[in-house]
């Protein structure tokens, strides 16, 4: 195999390459996975098709890019590679004039391709923006046309690069759900559903609220629900121990975030993943218990898989854990009735650390479940345990008070009040507070909330 690279790596010094051939051997080392001598071999490629673009059909740049940006994801330092960027931008010139030529597939693959390599860390202008929005508006005019995976593919890309605007975004998306119907969905592979699902629940978060004028929130609201709700009782006619944990947690996690997670998806998929358990890694987890706990306490089954899923938790199972998974572990405790203190301590342990890393709704998450935990821990060696999270919690507080306001700012005042400085907490946050009283950020449950805080606190009430 070297002996064959070393004959490529000669040939491509050849003044006339084909571009057949370049786009084969990129897409040949994608998949084969192996590691070549970038310079010798990937650079060289890269340089050809900067300066022969309008010779490559559209099939051979999808390959294309779409090898470079699968490779990338084991070489990052491509990224910051002036040629890297370069060939992003020739593919986004050309294919704004050539667009009609691509086929569904290499749509599909294009738009992964581009969003692959920015997450990875290629630079996008002008030239990829304005590519985007092209292309957006030819998912629309082929609606209909492409297949699940295909679908999958797209929606995960724009999605995940937030480059459309907001109309364009939601357009793109009610074209999909469109199509998405019970009979397509039977077509569907799990991990093509678990992309539309996740993103539609993430698309979701990024569509203004019905406040905004001229806003189509409700009609995408419903749309994203109904499309959620089809996805749900197709994953419930399959067998869930042939799911792979990642796309059941983010099926999981996505039917929460569009709030309609059926009882009857959570009592089938907690019998079902029960004998898949071991394989679950620690975010994955996390995200199945914190969408199951509401049921935990309506479904035996449920309660069983919570009750399999804890045991689980351990020291070691939460050290590698990112800072939100942390916050869901915690969360899917403190909803559920679970008695197993032991794993009570170790997410509370696993929050301290991890206190100071947690975005403002992940700490307010964190707050709101040591506060329930708390009234469940009461061992005399639990009380440096505690003072340690209330003490890292409000020195958390004041650092980042600032970006927290409505729910995420009540609750955290709300459990601050246990910290050993939540009194001087609770001084500081005064002026911020009256201000976003004054511009109606607060419901009347969050505002009850913080009368509570500050009674705990200043007892006489004139504060609150």
């Amino acid at each position: 195999f070297d002996q064959l690279l070393d004959r490529i790596a000669d040939n491509l010094n050849k003044p006339t390459p084909n571009p057949r051939a370049l786009a084969n051997l990129l897409w040949s080392l994608a998949k084969l996975g192996v590691k070549v001598d970038a310079e010798r071999i990937v650079v060289p490629v890269m340089k050809v098709i900067v300066k022969q673009i309008s010779d490559f059909k559209s099939q051979e740049i999808s390959n294309a890019v779409w090898a470079i940006s699968t490779m990338m994801i084991a070489e990052p330092a491509w990224a910051r590679w002036p040629c890297t960027q370069e060939v992003y931008e020739a593919v986004a010139s050309c294919g704004a004039t050539r667009l009609t030529e691509f086929c569904d597939q290499e749509v599909a693959n294009v738009s992964w391709a581009f969003v692959r390599a920015i997450v990875t860390g290629v630079q996008y202008g002008e030239k990829t923006h304005k590519f985007f929005q092209l292309l957006g508006h030819e998912v629309i005019r082929r609606q209909g046309r492409f297949m699940p995976q295909q679908l999958s593919m797209t929606c995960w890309s724009f999605t995940k690069c937030r480059i459309l605007d907001e109309k364009l975004q939601s357009d793109v998306f009610l074209s999909v759900v469109q199509v998405m119907t019970p009979s397509a969905l039977t077509h569907s592979k799990p991990q093509e559903m678990a992309s539309v699902a996740w993103a539609l629940a993430k698309t979701q978060g990024n569509i203004a609220t019905p406040a905004v004028p001229g806003s189509k929130w409700p009609k995408v609201h419903i749309s994203f629900q109904r499309c959620a709700r089809d996805i749900a009782q197709e994953c419930i006619r399959r067998d869930f121990a042939k799911f792979k944990g990642q796309d059941f947690s983010n099926i999981c996690w996505s039917l929460t975030a569009l709030d309609v997670l059926p009882f009857d998806f959570a009592e089938a998929a907690a019998v079902g993943c029960r004998r898949m358990l071991a394989s679950f890694r620690a975010y994955e987890l996390s995200s199945v218990c914190q969408a199951f706990s509401p049921w935990a306490d309506k479904s035996a089954k449920v309660n069983q898989f919570m009750k399999d899923a804890i045991t689980r938790i351990t020291t070691r199972f939460l050290e590698a854990a990112s800072p939100q998974t942390a916050s869901n572990f915690a969360y899917a405790l403190a909803r559920s009735d679970q008695t197993n203190k032991e794993a009570f301590r170790v997410a509370i342990r696993s929050a301290t650390q991890k206190m100071h890393a947690l975005k403002p709704t992940e700490l307010a998450v964190v707050a709101w479940a040591g506060s329930r935990l708390a009234r469940i821990l009461n061992a005399p060696t639990d009380e440096k345990l505690l003072h340690t999270f209330f003490q890292t919690l409000v020195g958390t507080c004041f650092v980042v008070i600032e970006e927290l306001e409505g729910r995420p700012l009540s609750v955290v005042l709300w459990a601050a009040r246990f910290g050993v400085n939540g009194r001087n907490l609770l001084r500081h946050c005064e002026d911020r507070i009256v201000e976003l009283l004054n511009k109606r950020s607060f419901n009347d449950f969050e505002t009850i909330e913080l009368i509570a805080a500050y009674n705990y606190q200043f007892p006489d009430g004139r504060v609150a």
